[in-house]
């Protein structure tokens, strides 16, 4: 399994972080009668918002992290969860990450997981 890598922040900055867990129901309703609803899934997901702060190396890196190591965001990796700090989720990139500049070589880069299994 690939793994968040230790060169890239461990930890969002404030107000970097937010989490909706998904609603995992499939419904639909029949010619005639109530209209039936079930559990898609028995794996709960969530969908995580990160926002770091990072160097212009931090930021190549994470380039190639998402384009090579997990295959243009298509892999799963762990992840250690900032919420619940020592639990590491797997997770995949749900969308690629975006860089902005806001001082010499300090950028924030923001994108969201999603994290779909608490690794034991």
């Amino acid at each position: 399994m690939i793994d968040w890598p230790q060169s890239l922040p461990q930890c969002p900055v404030v107000n970097g972080f937010s989490m909706e867990m998904k609603r995992d129901i499939a419904a639909f309703a029949p010619d005639a009668g109530v209209p039936h609803a079930r559990q898609r899934s028995t794996v709960p997901q969530a969908l995580i918002t990160v926002a770091y702060r990072m160097t212009y190396e931090q930021v190549q890196f994470l380039d190639g992290f998402y384009n090579d190591t997990c295959g243009a965001g298509s892999l799963p990796f762990t992840w250690f969860h900032p919420l619940y700090f020592n639990d590491a989720f797997v997770c995949v990139f749900n969308e690629p990450p975006k860089v902005t500049r806001f001082a010499p070589n300090a950028f924030q880069v923001t994108f969201s997981l999603l994290a779909f299994e608490d690794v034991d």
